[in-house]
C-alpha cells in the first residue's frame, strides 16, 4: 500500500492510499490513453492530408478553365509516372459520388462539392483535435500521479537501504 499526499485546490492536501491493484489500473489507463492519442494523431494526419488534397484539386480545377485547348498538361498515373494530355472540355469534370460511381458536372459544381467536403473534413478534424486535447490532459494528469508514485517508491527504497546498513 502506498500513501500519497495529493495537493487539492489551494493549500489543502489529501492523502490517498493506493493498492498494488490501483497502481496497475493507473498504469493500464495511461497505456490505453497513449494508444488512443496515437490513433487520434493518425486520424488527424489523414484528415489534414485529405483537406490539402481538396485545396489543391480546387485550385487545379480553377486553372483548368483558363487553359487553351492546345495547352498540354501532365496527368499523374501514380508511382511518380505521368502522361501528357490536353483537356478537351474545360467546363465539365467527373467527380466521385461513392461506391465507385462518378458523375459529370460543371466545374463550378465540382468546386462547390469539394468545398462542402472540405468543410466537413475540417469539422471532423476540429473534433479530433478537441478529443486529442482532452486525452492529452488526462494522460498528463495520470503521468503526474505515476511520477508521484515513483518518487514515493524511490523514497521507500532509500529509507530501506539506509536502515539496512
Amino acid at each position: 500500500m502506498i500513501l500519497l499526499g495529493i495537493a487539492n485546490s489551494g493549500r489543502e492536501r489529501t492523502e490517498v492510499r493506493l493498492t498494488r491493484e490501483d497502481i496497475v489500473r493507473i498504469v493500464q489507463e495511461a497505456e490505453l490513453l497513449r494508444n488512443i492519442l496515437q490513433s487520434l494523431q493518425r486520424q488527424a494526419s489523414v484528415l489534414s492530408s485529405l483537406i490539402r488534397e481538396i485545396e489543391v484539386t480546387r485550385e487545379v480545377l480553377r486553372q483548368v478553365r483558363t487553359l487553351n485547348s492546345d495547352n498540354e498538361i501532365l496527368v499523374p498515373l501514380g508511382a511518380t509516372t505521368y502522361v501528357r494530355a490536353t483537356i478537351k472540355d474545360r467546363e465539365r469534370a467527373l467527380i466521385g459520388i461513392g461506391a465507385n460511381y462518378m458523375i459529370e458536372v460543371p466545374i463550378e459544381d465540382v468546386i462547390s462539392i469539394l468545398e462542402r467536403r472540405q468543410r466537413e473534413l475540417e469539422r471532423n478534424l476540429e473534433s479530433i483535435q478537441t478529443n486529442m486535447t482532452q486525452v492529452a490532459t488526462r494522460l498528463s494528469q495520470i503521468e503526474s500521479l505515476l511520477e508521484k508514485i515513483r518518487s514515493e517508491l524511490a523514497s521507500r527504497r532509500e529509507i530501506a537501504t539506509a536502515t539496512a546498513t
